[in-house]
């Protein structure tokens, strides 16, 4: 599985390795093993790709996971966009 990510308008593509799966699967009490295409969310593809960023050092492992949704973007168009915020 490979996966494409914004983080400051600079695309990196990333394969988990199995440890990047494991710590998906503590944080999230899922198992990687049910990720499919059209079940996987844009907050799991994005705390993979922020594993993998800092497991191999592209981004700083002081960064926490919030800030890093605050840099990041799928460029993937098969990723669902978030749902609309509801009117006020």
């Amino acid at each position: 599985m490979e996966i494409s990510v914004l983080v400051d308008s600079v695309e990196h593509k990333i394969t988990p390795t199995a440890g990047d799966l494991v710590r998906l699967e503590r944080e999230y009490s899922i198992s990687a093993a049910s990720l499919a295409e059209d079940t996987v969310t844009v907050e799991h593809v994005l705390y993979l790709s922020w594993s993998a960023l800092r497991r191999t050092g592209a981004l700083d492992r002081a960064i926490d996971f919030d800030a890093f949704i605050d840099l990041a973007d799928v460029p993937d168009s098969r990723q669902s966009p978030p749902p609309p915020l509801p009117e006020s």
